[in-house]
């Protein structure tokens, strides 16, 4: 549908709308060009500075240690084990635990003792007993892997057989072998190290005399570090974003013709007024300009993920949870220029305005005697 515009002989000329296709476009270029810029801000510029500035650098350096010393504190205690021949993989916890979760699971098919590290640690250094043990292990192993009809829990016969041939070099397990072999690894035992970190560094019954008590003497350090590194990230992201967002729906529409941004020009779009049919006004781009800000906002959370993995984006909730809220602004928006009769958003509806083409404009201009 189209809205018509009066021109000075009296007769109108049909203005049409951007579709909706392309008026959504408008608004993901926008979103991507406006992250795209935050992220070179960040990564080039804010951070650098502020990260020197907090000391974040040498705080990544300084948790680096204690989890190295961490690391240590299990392996003197024989609750974790690496693969000696591979040391550079000494400091990889993951690669430990992945290394000590199959030897538990081997000297299990073997049906020996050795390398039970959740035994050692709840009954012969904790003293809890065989019975509070076995229930502890019982109900992490919700598939049922283990027999617990004994005294302690076993491997049950199925999966030895099944599993057998692992401890052979010249055998060969089977494909649906090799599928328990990894879910046994990764589904259960994982979880018993997780379990057995957590309780390391909550249990009761560790006294702080306890070589073990280093271990939640440096997490807790460690977390204090966290805190520190987490607001580093936040304010400069934060910082980053608003540069970013000046740029692109305040200095950049201020400077070019007709108040268009990066995606604008490129798109060949005009947001013109429905009141007099112009192009905005450099006080209603400065009034515009907090809108496009908040409804950019979903994608700020990634800003710093050239400096971080992409989990620990969702450990900063003064990130997440703004950006995840403000996904409700561009969804209603959307959902607003769907239904509307003229293609129009939220902000189209507050600020009085409409998107078209670059040729429905000039032909305004041309029919209204305006100056382009």
């Amino acid at each position: 549908m189209s809205e018509k515009a009066l021109v000075d002989n009296q007769e109108y000329l049909d203005v049409f709308p951007l579709t909706r296709g392309k008026r959504a476009l408008v608004y993901f270029a926008d979103l991507f060009i406006n992250f795209l810029l935050s992220l070179f801000i960040f990564s080039t510029i804010v951070f650098p500075i502020w990260g020197n500035a907090s000391g974040y650098f040498s705080i990544q350096s300084e948790n680096y240690s204690f989890s190295c010393q961490m690391l240590d504190v299990l392996y003197d205690n024989k609750l974790l084990d690496y693969d000696s021949s591979n040391d550079a993989k000494k400091y990889d916890s993951d690669s430990a635990i992945a290394y000590s979760s199959e030897q538990f699971i081997y000297s299990q098919i073997k049906k020996d003792s050795n390398h039970n590290y959740f035994y050692h640690f709840y009954v012969e250094l904790l003293g809890k007993s065989e019975e509070t043990y076995k229930e502890s292990f019982k109900n992490l192993d919700t598939k049922r892997y283990f027999d617990y009809t004994g005294t302690l829990p076993v491997l049950k016969d199925s999966y030895i057989e099944e599993l057998s041939p692992l401890l052979d070099p010249n055998d060969k397990v089977s494909d649906q072998g090799q599928t328990d072999f990894n879910n046994l690894k990764n589904s259960f035992v994982v979880s018993l190290f997780t379990s057995m970190v957590n309780d390391l560094t909550a249990s009761n019954d560790i006294v702080s005399s306890s070589d073990l008590y280093k271990y939640r003497e440096y997490r807790s350090l460690q977390k204090e570090n966290d805190v520190k590194s987490h607001n580093a990230l936040t304010y400069s992201t934060y910082l980053s974003f608003f540069l970013a967002s000046l740029i692109n729906f305040l200095v950049i529409p201020l400077c070019t013709k007709r108040g268009r941004t990066i995606s604008m020009i490129a798109l060949k779009v005009e947001r013109i007024s429905i009141k007099d049919y112009r192009a905005l006004r450099k006080s209603d781009i400065i009034s515009t300009f907090i809108y496009q800000l908040v409804f950019t906002m979903p994608l700020m959370m990634f800003t710093p993920m050239l400096y971080v993995s992409f989990s620990s984006l969702f450990d900063l909730p003064l990130l997440g949870v703004p950006s995840l809220v403000s996904l409700i602004f561009p969804l209603a928006s959307l959902i607003t220029m769907w239904v509307s009769k003229f293609k129009r958003t939220i902000s189209d509806f507050l600020f009085q305005d409409i998107y078209v083409d670059k040729e429905i404009l000039e032909k305004i201009y041309a029919a209204k005697g305006y100056q382009s």
